[in-house]
Parts: structure tokens; sequence; C-alpha cells
């Protein structure tokens, strides 16, 4: 009897400690996990070089702009000149900016637009490369390249990321976070060659039934 209080006992002690060892483990995992994920949502979210800030000042209108970042990752900024503008969070970037802008300014109102470099292919009319606000939706990315051309399908669309092609919906919501990210690229595709010459292959079936039709006769 005495044995088995003494083996329970000893079975308690063991999970106890087992249970110490796991969480006192677990703590510096997790926050290592923690920051990890901290760090893939900042590279994910940061600005590139190719990207820009788009400034809008309340009273000094003259500073409006679109300020493009370099291969340095630096954007030549009205008033606070030479800004490191890559590797921040947007939210940190932001604040930044409104600290910076408010030592500058005796009235400090400027909003905050960071654009993503965005290629936007295919066939729509006016295919180019365009900075874009990451929040906009498909369809009024598209509409800076002047939306899907006559030979384009606005129902095939596809999103290249990280050398990915997803289709994506053009008044749906891009994958992950719903937002465009730096090096996406939009990409419309071509409605088939049957389709883009329908009409000519109607017309020209007509006039060769006409002709068979006169031969017949």
């Amino acid at each position: 009897m005495k044995s088995d209080i003494m083996t329970q006992s000893a079975r308690r002690l063991v999970h106890t400690l087992l249970l110490i060892v796991f969480l006192g483990a677990g703590a510096p995992l997790t926050a290592a996990a923690d920051e990890a994920s901290s760090t893939l949502r900042a590279g994910f979210t940061a600005l590139h070089p190719g990207d820009a800030l788009d400034l809008r000042f309340l009273r000094e209108p003259a500073l409006d702009g679109e300020y493009v970042i370099d291969d340095r990752g630096i954007a030549l900024l009205p008033l606070l000149g030479e800004y490191h503008a890559t590797g921040k969070p947007l939210n940190v970037l932001r604040q930044s900016l409104l600290d910076g802008y408010s030592r500058e300014l005796a009235s400090a109102g400027v909003r905050v637009t960071p654009l993503r470099r965005i290629p936007i292919l295919g066939a729509v009319r006016n295919p180019g490369i365009y900075r874009v606000d990451a929040t906009v939706r498909v369809a009024d990315a598209l509409a800076l390249a002047g939306g899907a051309s006559e030979d384009g399908r606005r129902d095939q669309v596809v999103l290249v990321r990280n050398g990915h092609k997803i289709p994506i919906a053009v008044n749906g919501k891009l994958p992950g976070s719903g937002q465009f990210r730096s090096g996406d690229q939009i990409l419309v595709q071509q409605r088939s060659w049957v389709a883009r010459n329908s009409a000519t292959l109607v017309s020209g079936l007509i006039s060769a039934t006409a002709i068979i039709y006169a031969a017949g006769r």
C-alpha cells in the first residue's frame, strides 16, 4: 500500500516537472514565432524600391506629390530631405512621417498614402507600370491602364505573385490580406482567336455558303 502511494506521488512529481519544463521552453519558442510572424508581415507591407509615397498637405498644397523610392530605398521628400522609406511596416512609416512633419510645419496636416509599383499588362488599353494604392480594388487598378481592351477578358484576370499565377475576380478581393504587394503584377488574358475573329468567320461562312448555293443552281 505504501509502495503504491509512493509510486503515485512519484508520477505526479514527474508530470509536474515535465509541465514546468514544457512551459518554460514554450515561452521563448512562442516569442520567437511571434517575432518571425511579425517580421514576415512587415516584409509584405513594407515598401520596396520603385514604390512611392503620395503626400497631400492640408495647408501646403505646393508640397503635394508622389515621391518615388530609389534603388537605395530612399525617397527625397519636401522639408525632410532624404528619407529611408523601405523595411518599415506601414503604420511605423506613417507615424514617422507625421512626427517628422509636425516638427517642420506649424500645421502638420498631411495624408500619407503608400503606393505599390504594379505592372498592368496583357489585353489592356494602356499596358505599363503604375503606382497603385495597395487598398484599391482590382477594377480600380485596371482603370489606371484604361481598362480591358476590346480583345481582353475581364473574367480572366491573373495576379502574378512570387512567380505564381493566381486567377482573380475584377470585383473581388486579392488573396492573403486583400491588398496589393510590392512585386505583384496584373495580367488580363486575351480572348481566343476564334472569339476575336468571330464576325469575320461568320461573314466568310455566309459568303462561302452563298457561293456554293449559286454554283449548285
